[in-house]
């Protein structure tokens, strides 16, 4: 029993000395050191101790506070790049009108129909990019029709497909 119960304080301990603060401010030095972004791979290395809920909530709290923006990764399709947004450049780091801001997920949605430019993106298209499923993508597409950040068009060839 002495055995289970040493082990037991090991963990509370392991855990009491993590302060998500201090890895905050950690990820953020990280991505001044990678301009073009952190990926998944470069975190779990620089921060082996801590666990991917610790990370996630870090990326989380500081994606909430406008101070990374998560980017889709063009090497990997199904995982994100973090970029320490840029106070100057404004077109670049945050999607917001007035005083309405985005959330992770219109922000994601909207640098993939950023991407494709003038010619526009399929519904489906924007859906196998980024892999969610149609009714969030719809909400978020309507969200994002409503704060007149995009358009859609319908097509004059293919009329009856979105």
């Amino acid at each position: 029993m002495s055995n289970t119960h040493s082990k037991s304080e090991l963990i509370v301990s392991s855990t009491s000395n993590f302060d998500p603060i201090n890895l905050e401010s950690e990820i953020l030095q990280l991505c001044l050191q990678y301009p073009n972004g952190v990926s998944n791979k470069i975190l779990e290395k620089s921060f082996p101790n801590v666990t991917l809920e610790q990370r996630v909530n870090a990326l989380n709290r500081l994606s909430s506070l406008q101070k990374i923006d998560f980017l889709k990764s063009l090497n990997e399709p199904s995982s994100f790049i973090y970029r320490i947004r840029d106070p100057m450049n404004k077109s670049n780091s945050s999607i917001s009108i007035g005083n309405e801001t985005t959330d992770q997920m219109e922000r994601i949605v909207y640098q993939v129909v950023k991407e494709s430019g003038n010619l526009g993106i399929w519904i489906r298209d924007i859906r196998f990019k980024i892999q969610l499923s149609p009714t969030i993508l719809n909400k978020t597409l309507k969200s994002l029709e409503n704060k007149q950040l995009i358009k859609a068009v319908k097509s004059v060839h293919a009329n009856k497909r979105k």
